[in-house]
This record gives C-alpha cells, structure tokens and sequence, in this order.
C-alpha cells in the first residue's frame, strides 16, 4: 500500500495533485493502461488489492481516518479524499522488481509511504 501524506498531518493520505498511475512487476505492466483516480478501474484495482489483504472496500473513498477533531474538520471542509495505490502479489521464493509510475499536477508528489503486508502462515 502506497499513501501520500500532506503538510497538515502525515496519517492521513490526501494529495489531490495525483491524477494517474501504473504499476509494473519485473518490468512488465499489471494493467493495459494508465489507472485514473475515481475512475472504475482505480475502483476495481484498490478493491482487488484490498480483498487480497483481507480488508473490505466498502466506500473506502469516503473514509476519514483522522488523528485529531482539528484535522478531521479541516479533510471535511476542503472535501478531501484518500489517496492510496494497493497492489498485491503472491509470495515466492524470489525477488521482484516492482516499480509505481505516478502522474500529478501542480507540486507532484512531496512524499509517501510504504506500507508491505507479509503473510504468515503456521505450521503444526
């Protein structure tokens, strides 16, 4: 999971300057083409990616995760929106080269943060 902090609290992922991406893995492209923010395919990527992590999407769009009543006010007020890149893949024994082409607007892309899930599995 890919988020894009803001100067206001770095938790909460609102860039609006993103308006596209395109993942690849091993240099080859996981979907036939760009992937617009609010459009169906950005929709049924991130549902895809959270599914796979066991998270349900549920109108993920409208979800505020705020960290104080200040900040919280502030996201509703400018009418701001998560924006976050899931991608998943099956473990395997090897490495892979997985890279995240961002397009953006205005100042682009300050910073981000990575998020990896690693599964675990017991054995008895």
């Amino acid at each position: 999971m890919l988020l894009f902090p803001d100067e206001t609290d770095q938790l909460n992922s609102h860039n609006d300057n993103l308006t596209s991406y395109r993942t690849r893995t091993n240099n080859e492209d996981n979907t036939d083409r760009q992937i617009t923010f609010d459009k169906p395919l950005e929709h049924k990527v991130l549902g895809d990616g959270l599914m796979n992590m066991g998270l349900k999407y549920r109108d993920y769009r409208k979800i505020q995760f705020p960290t104080n009543k200040k900040t919280y006010t502030a996201s509703v007020a400018a009418a701001k929106k998560i924006r976050a890149i899931v991608d998943s893949h099956p473990p395997t024994q090897t490495e892979k080269l997985y890279q995240v082409n961002i397009e953006a607007t205005s100042t682009g892309v300050k910073s981000y943060a990575l998020f990896k899930q690693i599964p675990k599995s017991l054995v008895y």
